[in-house]
């Protein structure tokens, strides 16, 4: 095999499964899309919003979420008002983690995931949102659902426009 089909793992090389075929790690995988946009979180206009979608008919999901307490607004939608089992987009943030912001954060979070769902045509409980960045500053929630709404303009099998 080639080192071409070879996959690196846990500091070894490893060959893929029998009729496994390893696609191009610069692509995504079929039936999906992605793509990213600024809407001024970060400073000199770096990407810092994003959105995958799934266009598969059906799909089946699982998340993997904290236990904590004190889980981010992200977190806490996705935990109880997200069908783990069915998510088909995510939308994500870098640059506000949208952590110890409260009920507000909560609220935005909800905003965030809603705007993905209805730009996508999908129903809410079927987006996960996810964000990182700053704790404990409120997040600009009209620039990310801006954001939000460009990015799924924008979607392409590529991850960017074609």
């Amino acid at each position: 095999m080639s080192p071409a089909t070879r996959t690196f793992f846990a500091s070894r090389w490893v060959d893929p499964p029998q009729g496994v075929e390893e696609l191009d790690p610069a692509r995504l995988a079929p039936g999906f899309r992605a793509a990213g946009v600024p809407c001024g979180l970060k400073d000199g206009g770096a990407t810092d919003v994003g959105v995958l979608a799934c266009d598969a008919p059906e799909v089946r999901s699982a998340l993997a979420l904290t236990r904590n307490a004190a889980a981010a607004a992200p977190v806490r939608v996705c935990r109880d008002d997200c069908d783990q089992a069915a998510i088909r987009a995510v939308a994500v943030n870098s640059g506000n983690a949208n952590a110890a912001t409260g009920e507000q954060g909560y609220r935005d979070a909800l905003a965030m995931r809603d705007a993905a769902a209805e730009a996508l045509g999908v129903e809410p409980r079927t987006v996960a949102v996810a964000e990182t960045g700053t704790i404990g500053v409120p997040l600009d929630i009209e620039a990310v659902t801006t954001g939000v709404l460009e990015a799924a303009e924008a979607l392409s099998a590529e991850g960017a426009d074609d």
